[in-house]
C-alpha cells in the first residue's frame, strides 16, 4: 500500500494464484470483491478495470469509487433505487435527484436510514425528490433537510405539497399560501374562526364576510389585533360583519374602517346598529334615523330638551309638543335656531306649545308660525258713563295667547293710561296721578291718542285715535 498525492493505492502482486483465486480477492478491503469492481478487466494487471469516478484509480483499488464521500464499504453492492447501478457506483443511490455527495451519510431525521438512502431525509412527509436541495429560506439548511423550508414558522409537514392558491408553488415553499397578500408568517397555522381551515389557507380568517385581502394585516384601531383577525376593525362597537366592506358614504373608506359610515357628523360608535325608525336601515347607515324629515346631520347628537334622547332620534327635540316633522328645519323668525329647536318659532314672545293648533285668523297657518296671527279691530271709542253700555275700551280678539301693551295720551301728550299687559279692562280711569283730572280719576270727554304694542321680538306697533264719550 502506497500513499501518493494524498491518495491511497493498494498494489497486490498475484503470484502463483489461479484466475479464480484472483477474482475472489478484495484488494481495497471495501467488502466488494475485485471481480465485481473490475468486472471488465484484469485486476491482476489492472488492465481494463473500471474507474467510475475517473480519478485514475480503478474501482477495485478505490475506497470511494464514485467519489461521493461515502466509502464503498458503507454503500455496498445493493441497488437501492433499482436503476441497475449498485450504490457504491451510484452518485444518487436513492434516486431522489439529490446527489449522495450532498446528502452524505448523515441521518437528519434519526430514523436509522442515512440521508443518501432516505427518500424523506427530514421525515416531514414530503419526499426529498420534491423538496430538492435548494435553500429556499436561505437559512443554510437545504430544503430536503429543513423542517420549515420557507421559513414561515409553519412546519413543512403541516403545509405539505398542497398548492392552496394554485400558483404552482406548493404551500411548504409559498410565503403566501392563500394569495391574500398576508404572509403565512403573520397568518400562522391557527384557526381563528374555527372553520377547520388554518388562517394561512383561509381567505376569510375571522369569518366576518370580508376577505383577508381586503382587511389586510393592518391594525386600524390599534388594539393589537390585525384587521383580518379583528371582528371590529375600527373599534366602533359595530361588528365588521354588520358594517361590511361597502363604502356607504363613498368617501374612500369602507364601512368597517369608517368611524362615520354615513358621513352625518355622528360617529358610528354613537349611532350603533340600532334601527330607530324601524325601516331596516341601522342608524349608522341612515341619514334620517328617526324619519322625521330632518337629516341627522342637521339634528346632531345633542340632546336639546335634555330628555335623554339625542335630537337625531327624538321626534320632538325641543319638547314643545309639536313634532319635529311638523316644525321642520326652517327658521321662521330668522333667529338662527331652526323651528324644531326653537321654543318660540315666530319670535312673538309666545311659546309654540301655547300657540300650536290655534289659528285665530283661519288662514290655515298655526299661530305659532305667525307673529300677528290675527288683525285686531281697534274701537274708535267707548262711553264710560255708567249705563253699562260700552263701559270699557275693548280690543276684540284678545285672549291668553295674545298680549298687548296699551298706552293712551291726551291732546297735550300726557300719558293718561298705561298697561303693559292689557286685559280689555280700561274704564276711562287714569293711571297717571300727575295729570289734573277730576276726583273720580275719570278722563274728560274728548279725543285721545293710542299706541298699541304687540308683545314680541319684532316690536310691532299700532297707532290710532280714540274718542271717549260721556
Amino acid at each position: 500500500m502506497v500513499k501518493i498525492l494524498g491518495k491511497v493505492f493498494v498494489f497486490i502482486l498475484y503470484i502463483g494464484l489461479s484466475s479464480n483465486a484472483v477474482f475472489c480477492q478484495d484488494a481495497d478491503g471495501d467488502g466488494i470483491t475485485d471481480a465485481v469492481e473490475c468486472a471488465l478487466g484484469d485486476p491482476g494487471t489492472g488492465i481494463g478495470c473500471e474507474d467510475t469516478d475517473g480519478d485514475g484509480v480503478p474501482d477495485y483499488l478505490d475506497l470511494d469509487s464514485d467519489n461521493d464521500n461515502i466509502l464503498d464499504v458503507t454503500e455496498g453492492t445493493n441497488d437501492s433505487d433499482g436503476d441497475g447501478i449498485s450504490d457504491w457506483r451510484d452518485s444518487d443511490s436513492d434516486g431522489d435527484g439529490i446527489p449522495d455527495l450532498i446528502e452524505g451519510n448523515a441521518n437528519a431525521d434519526g430514523d436509522g436510514v442515512p440521508d443518501y438512502l432516505d427518500l424523506d431525509s427530514d421525515n416531514d412527509t414530503i419526499l426529498d425528490a420534491i423538496e430538492g436541495f435548494a435553500d429556499t429560506d436561505g437559512d443554510g439548511v437545504p430544503n430536503f433537510r429543513d423542517l420549515d423550508s420557507d421559513g414561515d414558522a409553519i412546519p413543512d409537514s403541516v403545509e405539505t405539497v398542497v398548492d392552496t392558491d394554485g400558483d404552482g408553488v406548493p404551500d411548504f415553499l409559498d410565503l403566501d399560501s392563500d394569495a391574500d397578500t398576508i404572509l403565512d408568517l403573520k397568518e400562522t397555522v391557527a384557526d381563528f374562526d374555527g372553520d377547520g381551515l388554518p388562517n394561512y389557507r383561509d381567505l376569510d380568517s375571522d369569518a366576518d364576510g370580508i376577505l383577508d385581502q381586503t382587511e389586510t394585516d393592518a391594525d386600524f384601531d390599534g388594539d393589537g389585533a390585525a384587521n383580518f383577525l379583528d371582528l371590529d376593525s375600527d373599534g366602533d362597537g359595530i361588528g365588521d360583519q354588520i358594517e361590511t366592506d361597502a363604502d356607504f358614504d363613498a368617501d374612500g373608506a369602507r364601512n368597517f374602517l369608517d368611524l362615520d359610515s354615513d358621513d352625518d357628523g355622528i360617529l358610528d360608535s354613537v349611532e350603533k346598529a340600532v334601527d330607530t325608525d324601524g325601516d331596516g336601515n341601522p342608524d349608522f347607515l341612515e341619514l334620517d334615523s328617526d324619519n322625521d324629515g330632518i337629516l341627522d346631520k342637521a339634528e346632531t347628537d345633542a340632546d336639546f330638551d335634555g330628555d335623554g334622547t339625542p335630537n337625531y332620534r327624538d321626534l320632538d327635540s325641543d319638547a314643545d309638543t309639536i313634532t319635529d316633522q311638523i316644525e321642520t328645519n326652517r327658521d321662521t323668525d330668522a333667529d338662527g335656531a331652526p323651528d324644531f329647536l326653537d321654543l318660540d318659532s315666530d319670535g312673538d314672545g309666545l311659546l309654540d306649545k301655547e300657540e300650536y293648533l290655534e289659528d285665530c285668523n283661519t288662514d290655515g297657518i298655526s299661530d305659532h308660525l305667525q307673529v300677528l296671527a290675527c288683525s285686531f279691530p281697534i274701537p274708535e271709542g267707548f262711553s264710560p258713563n255708567g249705563d253699562n253700555i260700552n263701559e270699557f275700551f275693548v280690543i276684540e280678539g284678545l285672549n291668553e295667547n295674545v298680549k298687548v301693551d296699551l298706552t293712551v295720551f291726551d291732546e297735550l301728550g300726557n300719558i293718561v293710561y298705561r298697561s303693559a299687559d292689557y286685559q280689555n279692562n280700561w274704564d276711562g280711569t287714569s293711571s297717571n296721578t300727575k295729570v289734573a283730572i277730576g276726583a273720580d280719576r275719570k278722563v274728560e270727554r274728548g279725543t285721545y291718542f293710542t299706541i298699541i304694542k304687540y308683545y314680541g321680538k319684532l316690536n310691532v306697533k299700532s297707532k290710532g285715535f280714540l274718542y271717549v264719550a260721556k
